[in-house]
């Protein structure tokens, strides 16, 4: 301590340390005296500020650790809700794969065998020249038009296109329907998209969108 009190002299310059005695801190100001080879030393009772200084660095840090478990605990809770998002799109895909599959494979199939059906009859009554002939080709009409619908509906439920051709022929297929249905000018215009969307995931979002 003295050799450490005798540089600072040489320097002129006050310094402060601390020291502590007992259960005290205390802030001593050592400042050289020029031309006298003398310090003067004075002493501050710091404790108190010491344990606020302390008490705070404890609860900085105990909010610190409290705000990351929090961070960890959101991030945490972000993710999960992410995941159960994730599952309920494809959850959501799958019934809509396999309504689509249903209407156009089998309700489709059986209204075209129920149609078959009715032509051999029309062809039956027509020979004996029966009044059910008009009303066999007005069922026949409304099945046509129910296999119409369904074929639709599969379609806005599950594109084929979208699965084997891709996303830019999808939209190009649905923009076509749309137009031919509403009698609508539509104008599609794709610029160097290619297969940049290779996600199925993501591709199916921007169809839907769309």
């Amino acid at each position: 301590m003295k050799r450490d009190i005798i540089a600072w002299a040489k320097w002129r310059k006050p310094k402060e340390v601390e020291v502590t005695c007992e259960d005290q801190i205390f802030a001593l100001v050592i400042t050289p005296i020029s031309g006298t080879g003398y310090v003067n030393a004075y002493g501050l009772d710091i404790t108190y500020r010491k344990t606020v200084e302390k008490a705070l660095l404890n609860s900085v840090e105990t909010l610190e650790s409290r705000v990351s478990e929090r961070t960890i605990e959101l991030k945490a809770a972000y993710e999960q809700r992410d995941y159960l998002s994730r599952k309920l799109v494809d959850l959501l895909e799958r019934e809509r794969r396999e309504i689509g599959w249903t209407l156009h494979e089998q309700l489709a199939q059986i209204l075209a065998g129920a149609g078959l059906q009715l032509e051999s009859l029309k062809k039956g009554l027509e020979r004996e020249r029966s009044d059910y002939s008009d009303r066999v080709e007005h069922i026949q009409e409304l099945l046509r038009d129910a296999i119409l619908e369904a074929k639709d509906v599969s379609h806005m439920l599950r594109s084929e296109t979208l699965e084997t051709l891709g996303l830019v022929s999808a939209i190009r297929d649905l923009a076509e329907k749309v137009k031919m249905d509403s009698n609508l000018a539509i104008f599609l215009t794709v610029w160097n998209l290619g297969d940049k969307i290779k996600d199925s995931k993501t591709a199916l979002t921007v169809y839907r969108l769309i």
